[in-house]
């Protein structure tokens, strides 16, 4: 097998064989009705200058982006369903950049690499490490994209944990989903759960007192009374005084 790392760092479309034979019917339709519905409007200068090459291709035809990036995402299960680490990179890297605002490519794509192909590398004969880091490397090209959406910061974590297996990295990701406004409940006690898991009660402590009186009690979601014991969980074995320990506002 050809070796991944370089077949990742320098994969384009060329790269990627597909046969469009199946596929051909459906895009000259599509293509047709595309052109019609977008008036043959190409995007502006300053859209032009952030979109990917590939993309810009698609708008050309009728911006049929999502429908490439769909074929070019079956071509990658595909290919990862065949252990194909080299051409499962050329398809994810084909669906990132026809679709970029999809971070459900971002972040599976990144599993497929880091996990699932890197959980079989040695079978295969590439590099489990550099599948790892090519998991990486693409949710870090995604950061461009949606940084300021939680789940991103939430994906990352988790690889960040099951992959590199850095509870320090994951930490922070958390933390960083945690903040983001829309971001899930769960985000905030995985934080605090990497922290304990490193020994840094402490950090873990304060952090749930904090997160505490925000949560709404009438939410199952929030699980308020869980993070209270969390909180009594920490502040035993950090072995607390009284005064130290953590007293609801309506406990003052």
């Amino acid at each position: 097998m050809a070796q991944f790392s370089l077949a990742w760092e320098s994969c384009n479309c060329a790269a990627v064989r597909f046969d469009w034979k199946h596929a051909l019917r459906v895009l000259v339709v599509l293509a047709g009705g595309g052109i019609l519905a977008n008036a043959v409007v190409l995007p502006d200068v300053t859209a032009r200058a952030v979109r990917a090459p590939a993309g810009l291709w698609w708008d050309w035809i009728g911006g049929l982006r999502p429908l490439g990036a769909n074929l070019a995402w079956l071509q990658s299960q595909e290919a990862w369903g065949r252990g194909d680490a080299a051409q499962t990179a050329a398809f994810l890297r084909l669906a990132v950049e026809l679709q970029p605002e999809s971070l459900y490519f971002w972040s599976n794509g990144a599993r497929l690499l880091a996990l699932d192909l890197a959980a079989v590398a040695d079978a295969s004969g590439d590099s489990p490490d550099a599948l790892r880091r090519a998991g990486m490397a693409l949710l870090e090209q995604a950061r461009t994209w949606h940084e300021d959406n939680p789940y991103y910061w939430v994906e990352r974590a988790g690889l960040e944990w099951q992959a590199l297996a850095d509870g320090g990295l994951a930490a922070e990701s958390y933390r960083r989903a945690a903040l983001l406004p829309g971001a899930p409940y769960y985000a905030a006690r995985l934080h605090a759960l990497m922290l304990v898991r490193q020994g840094r009660l402490n950090e873990a402590h304060a952090w749930l007192c904090w997160l505490h009186p925000q949560l709404p009690a009438a939410d199952p979601a929030a699980q308020a009374d869980l993070v209270r014991k969390r909180i009594h969980g920490i502040e035993q074995q950090l072995e607390l005084p009284a005064e130290q320990r953590y007293r609801q506002q309506d406990e003052l």
